[in-house]
Formats: C-alpha cells, sequence, structure tokens
C-alpha cells in the first residue's frame, strides 16, 4: 500500500506504478505529479515583505523599533524584516534579517534552535545577551546619584563611588 498524493486515480496510479519500478517516494511524486519540488530561495522567503509593510498595521511599533536600531547604530532599510523570534528584547536591531543566512548567524550566535526554512541546534550562545546591558537604566542611576548628593552635598566632589554605591543597591538580584 502506497501513500495517497491525489485523488486523480491516473495520478495515484502513475505514482503507484513508479513506486512498483523501484522509484523513491520523492522521485514518484515528482514525476506523477509533474511538478519540481517546493524550493525556498531567499527570494520565496521574503515574498510579500516590502518597504517596512510589517508594520503597516501597526506603525507606532515599527517607528520605536526604527528608534531603538538607530540609537544603537543600526540603519532600517526596506529591504529587512523583523523576526520576533530572533529578538532578545523588543526592538532588538539584531532581529532585522535580510535573508536566511542572517537568520541563521543570529540564531548561531545566540544559540537558539531553528528548524524550517533554517535549520540550527540550540546550544549554549556565544556570548551572554545581557553581558553588555547596563546594570541599571541611566535615567534611574541619574535620579538615584541626584537624591544621593542631595542628602549629602560632599558626594559631589567624587561621584564614581556614589554612582558605583547607587548600582550596587538597586541593581536587579539576578545580575551578577
Amino acid at each position: 500500500m502506497y501513500r495517497v498524493i491525489s485523488l486523480d486515480p491516473s495520478i495515484q496510479s502513475f505514482y503507484e506504478q513508479c513506486r512498483e519500478n523501484g522509484e523513491s517516494h520523492a522521485i514518484a511524486e515528482i514525476c506523477a505529479l509533474q511538478q519540481a519540488p517546493g524550493l525556498v530561495t531567499d527570494t520565496r522567503f521574503r515574498f510579500g515583505h516590502c518597504n517596512e509593510n510589517q508594520f503597516e498595521r501597526e506603525p507606532e511599533v515599527g517607528e520605536r523599533y526604527k528608534k531603538i536600531a538607530e540609537r544603537r547604530g543600526v540603519t532600517i532599510s526596506g529591504d529587512s524584516i523583523y523576526i520576533p523570534g530572533l529578538a532578545s528584547f523588543p526592538g532588538d536591531p539584531e532581529a532585522r534579517i535580510r535573508d536566511r543566512g542572517d537568520i541563521k548567524r543570529v540564531a548561531t550566535k545566540k544559540g537558539y534552535g531553528c528548524e524550517g526554512v533554517v535549520r540550527t541546534k540550540a546550544r549554549q550562545p556565544e556570548k551572554d545577551p545581557m553581558e553588555d546591558a547596563p546594570l541599571v537604566a541611566k535615567d534611574i542611576l541619574y535620579r538615584e546619584v541626584m537624591r544621593a548628593i542631595q542628602e549629602d552635598p560632599e558626594r559631589m566632589h567624587d561621584l564614581e563611588p556614589t554612582k558605583q554605591e547607587v548600582i550596587q543597591k538597586i541593581k536587579p538580584p539576578w545580575r551578577k
């Protein structure tokens, strides 16, 4: 008993004849259906994505992500696609890709496993994504340092120890 590849009896019959003659399922299916297997090229992969149309229903999200990228020195062009599954945080410029090679590069770097148009095995990332992230947001650090200076104006003369003290005091417990 062979797989059913078509409800058309002539196609199904030809498929079964090919299989009986020793052809593999894939070759018999290609011959019976007279159709090459679906190939996923970068052009096919990107089909339907152009000029940032990905965010046309949520332009404010697109603008926010664009500003995040610009602050990190990444130029956003109309030929890139934002893939949320590759992002370490919402708007991560590294999650902007142009082709399947970019997906593989980012996934490998971050240690993500992929199955589908791109295949990579999951593993430990090359670098901890939080390694370069500040321990405390700049605005919060500034606010707390200013508060410490208001309490003790002498701290104004040497800000670095005050800054480090504030960081150690308010950094999240999961950060080293």
